[in-house]
């Protein structure tokens, strides 16, 4: 199954110092993503896959392509987790 993950509506993102800070009004949530959290939410836009996010953050970052998979699917997996994602599957 192909997950294609896309930023929830509703939250309120703030970037402050470069930190990215997700609020979720209706739940009262309040989360500070790390800076790869941080790029692998950025790039879920519903049109992306995970295989997709991947590639662009492994073309951007080649001295930790071996990490990259690993990471971005504990972000996505964790902002899933916490609501902050929602998954389309295709």
């Amino acid at each position: 199954m192909i997950i294609i993950p896309k930023q929830r509506a509703g939250l309120t993102v703030e970037q402050i110092d470069g930190d990215l800070i997700l609020l979720d009004v209706s739940s009262s949530t309040v989360v500070h993503v790390n800076p790869t959290a941080a790029l692998v939410f950025q790039l879920c836009d519903g049109q992306r896959t995970v295989e997709d996010i991947i590639a662009v953050l492994s073309a951007a970052y080649p001295e930790s392509e071996a990490d990259i998979p690993r990471d971005v699917a504990a972000a996505v997996e964790s902002l899933l987790n916490q609501h902050f994602l929602e998954a389309a599957a295709s």
